[in-house]
C-alpha cells in the first residue's frame, strides 16, 4: 500500500507521467494519509486504506491524475476537519469540485431515508445532477462503491442486504450504462454473493467442476479461430476466450429458465483486429468456416451504442454447440471494456477538464441525455424510478428512417417513440405509421432493422392514451408538455372570461380595462410571471376575478359599491327546524345542498346545526345526529354550486359557456378547464344560484351550447 505501488499502476497506463503529476499525486496522498490518521474502518484497519484502494481502481481503468488524485481525498471533506477551501488552495477547482461532488453523494446516502423507494430515487436524481458537473464525480463514486463491496462483509447484516440492494439496482447498471462493463460485472457478482450466498457458491461451484473442460475447449477453438482469420489475410489477429460472470449465469438460470446442464455459451471468445473493415473481414471469414446460429449476429458498429460501445457480435455453431464470439478493433475494445474512462486513458489533461465538465460532453452520450431530460419533470418517486431503471436496465433497438438515418431507442419503443425522436412536432402531429412498408398501430413494438415512415396530419392532436404507450423519456416529456400548455391556455381563456363577466356585472365592461397595459401591471401588482399566467390563475381558481374586479375598476366605481361581507367560514341561513321559526343553520360545504334539494339537519358538537343533502356520504350511518329541517328559498340569497360539463374541445367554447351563464343573470365564481384526450374537455364551474330549480335551467341552457355533450351537478364523494 506504498505510494510507489499507486505510481507504478498509474505508470503502467501512462507511461509519459512527469514530474507535475507525480507531485500531484504524492501530495494527495500525503494529506489524505495524514487526515486520516488514526481513523479505522469496520475492519479494524486504517481508514486510510479505502481511499487508497479507491484510487488503485481508479489508476487501473484508467483515469486521469486529477480523477487518481480525487479517490485518494474523496472522503476528506466528509470524515475530517478539511474544508472545501482548503483543498481548492492546495489541489485547484477541479479536484475539489469532484470531492465536492462526491461527498454530496454520501451525504445523500447518510440522510436516514428509510423508504427504500425513496432513497433510490433521491440517489439516481443526485447522480444525474452530479453528472451536469463533472461526470468524474460518478466514476470515483462507482470505484468507491467497488471497495466498499469487496469489504462489505465486515458490516451488519442489515447494511449488508440494503448496500448490496442499491449496487445492484443503482450502481451496477449505472457502470454498464457508462461502458465500464468490468466493473458492472464485478458489482454484480459482489452483490449477488451478498444477497443471495447459497445460490452463488452454487453457480460458483458449477463453474469451477466444469473449469478443466472449459479451459480445454478454449485451447482448442483459439487456434482454430486465428488459423482462420488469418487464412482470410488478416494480420495481427488477437483471440481470447474467456467465461463469463456468475451474475449472468444465474440470470440465465433464473431469469430465462434455462439449466446449467444447457447453458453452453459460458465462454465469450473475442477477436480484435487492427482496423475496422478487418472486422467484417473477420465475420465473413468466420461464417464461412462455422454455421451461424441464426438470428444472432449483431452489428453494433454500424449501430453504435448509446454508451460508445462498437463490436459485431455472433454466435456459429461448432460441434453442435454455440459459441458466442465478438469481433472489434483494439481501439474498440479499449471502449467497451473501459467505456467513458477509455475518454481519459490517453488525453492531455486540458482536453480532460473541457470535456469532462457540464452539458457538452454529456450530449455526446443518448442515454445520459435522456436521463437529464427525465429528471426535469418527474418528481413522484416511483415514476421516477420506472423510467431510470428503463433507462439503465433495457435493451437498444436501432431504427431507420425512410432515408436510412439510423434512430437509437430503449426496447419496446413504439412508432411514437420513433416520430418524437425525429422531432417533437412530427411527434405531436403523427396519426399513423408505416412500418417496413406496411401500415401499423401507432402502439405497436418496433424491433433493430426496422424502417419506420410516420404519417402526419397539421390538425391532428395528441391523445392522453399515448402515455401508457411510448417508452422513452423524451416521447413521454413532449406528450406531457403539450398537454400542460393546453390546459394553460384554457384556463387563459376561462380567466379572461371571468373577469369579463364579474366587470359587466358591475356595468363596465372589458374594453378600456383589459388591456395589456393594465394586465401587465397587475400581472407585478399579483406577483404571477406574466399576464397570461395571471389570468391562467384566475381561470384555475387560484385568482378570484371578484379580486382583479376591484384592483381593474376605477376607486370612484367601487366607492358606490356596498363594501363586501367578509367571508364566513360557512353559508349561513334561515330555516324551520322542529316548527321553530328563524333557526340559523349553515350549508355544508362537502355537498353544497340547495334549497328545492331533499336536506335534512345534522347536529354537530359545538356549531349548531348544519344542512346537508340527506344522501350526504359524510353523514352515512348517524340516524342519531340527523335532524328533520324545512329549507325554502328566500329570492335574496344566493349558493355557490359546481356543475361539470363535459364537450367537445373547440375554440370559443369557454365564452359561449361564460356567456350564457352571464345571460341567465348568474355570477361565476371560478372555473378550470381540463383536456383529458385531444377530442374532449371537462368544465369544472362554480355558479352562484338561487335553488335547485334555477340550477336545473342553467343546465338545460348549457345542454343547447354547441359542443356540450352533458352538463352534471357535482356530488361530494
Amino acid at each position: 500500500m506504498s505510494f510507489d505501488e499507486l505510481v507504478d499502476i498509474v505508470r503502467s497506463h501512462r507511461p509519459s507521467l512527469d514530474k507535475d503529476d507525480t507531485a500531484l499525486l504524492r501530495s494527495a496522498y500525503d494529506l489524505a494519509e495524514e487526515r486520516h490518521a488514526g481513523q479505522e474502518r469496520r475492519s479494524k484497519c486504517p481508514f486510510f486504506v479505502h481511499p487508497y484502494e479507491v484510487a488503485c481502481h481508479l489508476a487501473n481503468m484508467p483515469m486521469d491524475v486529477p480523477t487518481v488524485c480525487s479517490g485518494l481525498l474523496h472522503d476528506i471533506l466528509e470524515d475530517t476537519d478539511t474544508s472545501a477551501d482548503e483543498l481548492d488552495g492546495l489541489f485547484g477547482e477541479a479536484i475539489t469540485r469532484i470531492v465536492e461532488g462526491v461527498t454530496k453523494l454520501t451525504w445523500m446516502g447518510r440522510k436516514g431515508i428509510q423508504r427504500f423507494e425513496e432513497r433510490q430515487a433521491e440517489n439516481y436524481r443526485q447522480m444525474v445532477l452530479g453528472m451536469t458537473r463533472d461526470v468524474r464525480v460518478i466514476i470515483v463514486k462507482l470505484a468507491d462503491r467497488l471497495h466498499n463491496m469487496e469489504t462489505i462483509q465486515f458490516m451488519p447484516p442489515v447494511q449488508q442486504r440494503r448496500i448490496a440492494t442499491e449496487t445492484r439496482e443503482i450502481y451496477a447498471p449505472l457502470a454498464g450504462r457508462f461502458g465500464i462493463h468490468q466493473m458492472r460485472n464485478e458489482l454484480e457478482d459482489l452483490a449477488f454473493k451478498t444477497l443471495d450466498p447459497e445460490a452463488y457458491r452454487e453457480i460458483a461451484q458449477m463453474v469451477r467442476a466444469k473449469r478443466e473442460e472449459r479451459e480445454k475447449y478454449t485451447e482448442e477453438v483459439i487456434p482454430l479461430l486465428q488459423q482462420q482469420l488469418e487464412k482470410s489475410g488478416l494480420k495481427s489477429v488477437e483471440v481470447t476466450g474467456r467465461p463469463k460472470h456468475l451474475y449472468s449465469i444465474y440470470r440465465k438460470i433464473h431469469v430465462r429458465g434455462v439449466p446449467f446442464e444447457h447453458i453452453d455459451d459460458l465462454i465469450a471468445f473475442r477477436v480484435l483486429v487492427d482496423e475496422q473493415p478487418d472486422c467484417y473481414t473477420a465475420v465473413g471469414a468466420i461464417h464461412a468456416a462455422w454455421t451461424p446460429v441464426p438470428g444472432r449476429f449483431n452489428d453494433y458498429i454500424a449501430n453504435e451504442k448509446s454508451n460508445g460501445y462498437k463490436s459485431l457480435h455472433t454466435s456459429v455453431f461448432d460441434r453442435g454447440r454455440p459459441i458466442e464470439i465478438q469481433i472489434r478493433t483494439h481501439a474498440m475494445d479499449a471502449v467497451c471494456e473501459r467505456g467513458v474512462a477509455s475518454h481519459w486513458a490517453y488525453k492531455t489533461p486540458d482536453k480532460d477538464e473541457k470535456s469532462a465538465r457540464g452539458r457538452g460532453w454529456i450530449d455526446k452520450y443518448a442515454v445520459l441525455r435522456d436521463v437529464l431530460d427525465e429528471i426535469q419533470d418527474v418528481r413522484n418517486d416511483s415514476e421516477f424510478l420506472q423510467s431510470m431503471r428503463g433507462e439503465l436496465f433495457d435493451d437498444e433497438i436501432h431504427v431507420f428512417t425512410p432515408k436510412g438515418d439510423v434512430k437509437r431507442l430503449r426496447a419496446g419503443a413504439t412508432p411514437l417513440d420513433f416520430a418524437f425522436a425525429v422531432h417533437t412536432e412530427v411527434g405531436l402531429s403523427t396519426v399513423g405509421a408505416r412500418v417496413n412498408g406496411r401500415i401499423v398501430l401507432v402502439k405497436s413494438a418496433l424491433t433493430t432493422g426496422d424502417v419506420v415512415e410516420i404519417l402526419t396530419d397539421s390538425d391532428a392532436k395528441p391523445s392522453r392514451d399515448w402515455l401508457r404507450h411510448v417508452k422513452t423519456p423524451r416521447a413521454r416529456n413532449k406528450i406531457k408538455h403539450w398537454f400542460r400548455e393546453q390546459e394553460f391556455e384554457q384556463n387563459v381563456s376561462v380567466g379572461r372570461q371571468l373577469i369579463a363577466t364579474e366587470l359587466r356585472q358591475h356595468g363596465l365592461t372589458s374594453k378600456g380595462l383589459l388591456t395589456p397595459e393594465r394586465l401587465a401591471a397587475l400581472a407585478e401588482e399579483l406577483e404571477a410571471e406574466s399576464p397570461d399566467a395571471l389570468l391562467a390563475d384566475v381561470g384555475a381558481g387560484q385568482v378570484s376575478a371578484q379580486r382583479v374586479y376591484h384592483l381593474l375598476a376605477p376607486v370612484e366605481h367601487q366607492e358606490a359599491e356596498p363594501e363586501p361581507a367578509k367571508p364566513l367560514p360557512a353559508q349561513m341561513i334561515d330555516a324551520r327546524l322542529d316548527g321553530i321559526e328563524h333557526t340559523v343553520m349553515r350549508v355544508a360545504k362537502c355537498c353544497a345542498p340547495l334549497p328545492g334539494d331533499s336536506v335534512v339537519g345534522y347536529v354537530t358538537r359545538g356549531r349548531g346545526v348544519t344542512v346537508h343533502m340527506r344522501d350526504c356520504p359524510r353523514i352515512a350511518g348517524e340516524f342519531e345526529r340527523i335532524v328533520t329541517i324545512e329549507w325554502t328559498a328566500s329570492g335574496r340569497e344566493m349558493f355557490p354550486t359546481e356543475i361539470v360539463i363535459e364537450s367537445n374541445d373547440r375554440n370559443g367554447l369557454v365564452r359561449d359557456i361564460s356567456d350564457a351563464i352571464a345571460a341567465m343573470g348568474l355570477s361565476i365564481v371560478s372555473g378550470e378547464v381540463r383536456t383529458p384526450d385531444a377530442f374532449t374537455a371537462l368544465h369544472h364551474w362554480t355558479i352562484k344560484v338561487a335553488d335547485a330549480q334555477q340550477l336545473e335551467a342553467l343546465r338545460a341552457t348549457l345542454s343547447r351550447v354547441r359542443g356540450v355533450r352533458r352538463v352534471s351537478r357535482r356530488r361530494c364523494g
